[in-house]
């Protein structure tokens, strides 16, 4: 008998946000941190405003790029970057803001602004150039933004400008960037499908660059792209267009825009938040596309086709991972308007359109076909100023699992005969541990019953484990009656054991055995538990000596197995049989010959008793166990 028995009671409670705070984009800090856009030809919405989105004025002058990020504490803006400019939240240049390469003011998502790692106030500023000679690589570089320079107004830090992290690949115009599951991001940027140059041996495929609280890691994870079917050999493939990563993190979507010659359509793959890593990469539309964005609860990828040919904004399904499937379900949003790029903020998208002072919006972007609810011009700019074909990339941040949510594990010790002496052990793998009267360490002694807690931590992740120490009455010991094997005290489950493995279907308090073994019942009174000291079986008779399965289906028993004073004995005649009633300690209580029609046990007590029933020669065709009952 076990004096000391875990039960576990509760595996994995949500943290304090609902279920959806898991997605990464719906969590508290990445609304206020996306909250006020700019972008386009000097204008912007802020978010913040008690009484809904308002257009304000900015400073960027661009087509395509922007960036911009405000407080994950307030939701105000810090600074944003448009035509290679920062500009602090006044819309004034910073000191050493301008002169960020690569020179250019059109590149589909040239912009990207990570906070930097454990370093809160510190913003890494990617910056990508479009492409404009194929025959040379693409510049991607990076800069340092200090919010607590120039009087907390930020600026550059002069020794972190225009830090060149990619002069190798021809990387397409998509980058964006998105949070891994250990206190780190990924950058992920995706080269394009023309020749490589000297020295870049990846290829066609995503790269990702892993930030964590030591920096930038320089060497890629390389994730090849999945080569379209029916490509010409000098189209150039992933060019313009930008990239998407699901809510859940799951899913990753590439567009290519250009000409019927020069573009790739829509790949779809899965991420892995883990590694960095691009797998299963699929084709959706092979039309040019430019704006990506997933629905919030992941179920839906809306694109745009931003053609004089085919203005649309495209809903795929994706909930079945198919090609064929996804591009059955397209639905389209027909408009006069070309659309450009899309953009997923507080469960609702929003559409930029070229040459406007609007943005159009999906309302319910969860349902399907006309349920998502476009509303044209939904948002109205401030009329000197107008949208162009891209919105600002999104700015995230490095979560641990547990700010996602919670781990509480709450474990039970049930203790026999009032012994409260338990040691009680955390899990492993963290370098610090608090215990909720202070004390430290991974393990704590207990001699009283209550309620103990403690936290790992590392420098990542924590998690709090709850034991709740109380006694138990919960004490298993088999009964013998003959064959049965019982429980001495009635309890709320049991499961019976034979050399270790459960027996399928025994869990009630009562098992007859069939076998010779060692025999463990556990049992739980709701709450408590225990498990039973073994009891071995040596006098089952063996069955493994029946000579004729064919000539033991001929011969009947019968009533079986309870029987009262007669045993019925059917057999084929005239074959030499006998058979014998044995009881279980194997004294012989009846023998005779057969074919016979039955066998008295008029005088035998009631119990458990064994027919044999044999050849001449003493091998046993059949056997059966019976069980005489008081008449």
């Amino acid at each position: 008998m076990k004096s000391t028995i875990l039960f576990i009671l509760c595996f994995l409670l949500l943290g304090y946000h609902n279920l959806k705070a898991q997605f990464y984009n719906q969590r508290p800090e990445f609304l206020k941190t996306n909250s006020t856009w700019a972008f386009g030809f000097r204008s912007g919405v802020d978010f913040t405003d008690k009484n809904g989105v308002q257009a304000i004025r900015t400073s960027t002058y661009l087509a395509e790029g922007a960036g911009s990020v405000s407080s994950p504490l307030t939701g105000d803006l810090e600074f944003y970057v448009g035509t290679q400019t920062c500009y602090n939240r006044h819309g004034d240049t910073m000191p050493n803001g301008r002169g960020l390469l690569p020179n250019n003011s059109s590149t589909s998502q040239g912009v990207l602004i990570v906070p930097l790692v454990d370093s809160p106030g510190k913003y890494y500023v990617f910056t990508l150039n479009y492409i404009s000679n194929y025959d040379k690589p693409s510049l991607l570089t990076y800069s340092v933004v200090d919010m607590a320079l120039d009087n907390g107004r930020g600026d550059i830090e002069a020794s972190r400008k225009n830090i060149p992290l990619d002069t190798v690949s021809k990387l397409s115009e998509a980058m964006i960037a998105v949070p891994g599951n250990n206190c780190d991001i990924w950058v992920i940027v995706h080269t394009t499908l023309y020749p490589t140059v000297a020295g870049d041996t990846t290829g066609s495929g995503f790269k990702a660059f892993h930030i964590t609280r030591n920096g930038i890691d320089v060497n890629t994870v390389y994730s090849a792209t999945a080569e379209r079917p029916a490509v010409a050999p000098d189209n150039y493939g992933f060019r313009q267009g930008c990239m998407a990563i699901s809510p859940n993190r799951e899913r990753i979507a590439i567009a290519s825009y250009g000409s019927r010659q020069t573009n790739l359509g829509v790949l779809l793959g899965k991420f892995n938040p883990e590694t960095g890593i691009v797998s299963d990469g699929i084709w959706i539309d092979d039309r040019s596309s430019y704006g990506v964005c997933f629905s919030p609860d992941n179920t839906k990828l809306y694109t745009t086709t931003p053609t004089y040919g085919s203005k649309t904004i495209n809903q795929y399904t994706i909930s079945n991972y198919d090609s064929a499937a996804i591009a059955g379900s397209l639905y389209e949003i027909a408009s006069p308007h070309r659309y450009f790029t899309l953009k997923l903020y507080n469960d609702t998208i929003y559409a930029a359109i070229t040459n406007t002072t609007v943005l159009d919006r999906i309302n319910n972007p969860n349902n399907q076909g006309a349920a998502c609810g476009h509303d044209s011009a939904a948002i109205q700019l401030i009329g000197d100023t107008k949208c162009q074909s891209g919105l600002p990339n999104d700015v995230v941040f490095a979560f641990p699992p547990d700010t996602a949510r919670s781990l509480l594990l709450d474990t039970l010790v049930c203790t026999n005969n009032g012994n409260y002496r338990v040691s009680l052990n955390a899990a492993e793998g963290y370098s610090d541990y608090e215990w909720n009267d202070g004390v430290t360490g991974s393990n704590r002694n207990i001699t009283e019953a209550g309620t103990y807690w403690v936290i790992g931590k590392d420098k990542c992740h924590s998690r709090l484990d709850t034991f709740i120490i109380r006694g138990s009455n919960v004490s298993a010991i088999i009964s013998v009656d003959s064959f049965t094997l019982s429980t001495t005290e009635a309890y709320a489950r049991y499961q019976w054991f034979l050399n270790g493995q459960p027996i399928e279907a025994a869990t009630e308090r009562s098992y007859i055995v069939t076998e010779n073994g060692n025999y463990t019942v556990w049992v739980n009174d709701g709450t408590c538990s225990d498990t039973s000291a073994v009891y071995k079986v040596t006098n089952v008779p063996p069955k493994t000596s029946i000579t004729s399965p064919e000539l033991a289906a001929q011969i009947t028993v019968y009533p079986n197995p309870m029987v009262g004073d007669i045993i019925y004995i059917k057999s084929p005649a005239p074959l030499p049989l006998r058979c014998k009633v044995t009881s279980i300690e194997g004294k012989v209580i009846r023998e005779q010959k057969l074919p016979s029609s039955s066998l008295s046990l008029r005088g035998c007590p009631p119990g458990v008793y064994f027919l044999e029933i044999m050849s001449n020669e003493g091998n046993i065709v059949k056997a059966e166990r019976i069980v005489k009952v008081a008449p």
